[in-house]
């Protein structure tokens, strides 16, 4: 059986928080940019507080941003 659709997502992996912390480096954004960032985007206190999901989307903006 599947589980219900509200079931939280898994927290954010470290790959993950590293990546996202690698890639705002090299684009000069702070912590403290980023994590205001996620508060406004997201709605939670920091980058380690996102879900998965969150990181994903987090990440693609960051991949997007960087390629434009």
């Amino acid at each position: 059986t599947n589980p219900p659709a509200r079931e939280p997502v898994g927290k954010a992996s470290n790959k993950q928080v590293k990546f996202i912390t690698d890639l705002a480096a090299r684009q000069k954004i702070s912590l403290s940019q980023l994590n205001e960032r996620v508060r406004q985007q997201f709605d939670v206190q920091s980058l380690y507080d996102l879900d998965r999901k969150q990181a994903s989307a987090l990440l693609d903006s960051l991949q997007t941003r960087k390629a434009a």
